[in-house]
C-alpha cells in the first residue's frame, strides 16, 4: 500500500487535498496581551512552533525527495509569519539550509537540492513543490484587500503550488472565514 492508502497504486503518487493543521498557541494564549514581555515571548514560542512544523514536513518527505521539494509560503515580507519562518529556519541551520525568495535579491538564484525555499503567495507563481507548507492563510482576505487582488485568485495561487501535498498551518486564535470555507470545501471532497 502506498502512502495515499491505495493498495493498487503502489509506486504511483497521487495528489492529496490540502490538510489543515493547527499551530499550537497554548503558551501564548495563557498570557495577558498587556504583559511587557508578550512580544518577545510570542516570537520565541511561535518560532519554536514553526521549527517543529517545518521539521515535521522535512521528515515527511519521501526517500527520493530532498529539502528543495518543500516549499514554504508566507503572506508577505512584512508579516509576522515571515519573521517566524525565517527565525525558525535560522534556528535550524545545522539541519537545513534555505533560499529566501521573499528577498527580491535572491529571486534570480536557483536553490540547491539541499535547500528549502521560502516565498510569498504572490512570488510563488511559477514555483512548485512536492510538499507545500502555507502559513498565514487565515489572513488571506486582508492580504488580498491590501494587494488589490481577488481573495479567490490569491488563494488559488497559494493552494496550487503543490504537486502532491499541501499543508495549511493555521492559528485557531483567529476567526477566519477563509479557513472555514477551505474546511467546508475539503469536507465535501470524495474520500
Amino acid at each position: 500500500m502506498n502512502r495515499n492508502g491505495c493498495p493498487e497504486c503502489v509506486g504511483i503518487r497521487k495528489g492529496l487535498p490540502p490538510l489543515i493543521i493547527s499551530i499550537d498557541e497554548t503558551e501564548i494564549l495563557k498570557l495577558n496581551d498587556d504583559n511587557p514581555s508578550y512580544p518577545s515571548i510570542q516570537e520565541n514560542v511561535m518560532t519554536a512552533e514553526y521549527s517543529r512544523l517545518i521539521k515535521e514536513q522535512l521528515e515527511a518527505l519521501g526517500d527520493d525527495e530532498k529539502p528543495i521539494d518543500l516549499l514554504i509560503l508566507v503572506p508577505g515580507k512584512n508579516t509576522i509569519e515571515y519573521n517566524w519562518v525565517i527565525g525558525a529556519l535560522d534556528n535550524m541551520t545545522n539541519e537545513v539550509a534555505y533560499l529566501d525568495y521573499v528577498n527580491e535579491d535572491n529571486r534570480r538564484f536557483i536553490a540547491r537540492t539541499s535547500m528549502v525555499r521560502v516565498c510569498t503567495y504572490h512570488s510563488s507563481r511559477g514555483i512548485e513543490g512536492t510538499r507545500v507548507l502555507i502559513f498565514g492563510f487565515e489572513r488571506i482576505l486582508s492580504l488580498a484587500e491590501k494587494t488589490n487582488t481577488k481573495p479567490e485568485n490569491l488563494s488559488y495561487i497559494a493552494l496550487s503550488r503543490t504537486l502532491f501535498e499541501c499543508i495549511v498551518a493555521v492559528r485557531n486564535s483567529f476567526n477566519s472565514s477563509s479557513v472555514s470555507f477551505l474546511k467546508q470545501v475539503i469536507g465535501k471532497l470524495p474520500k
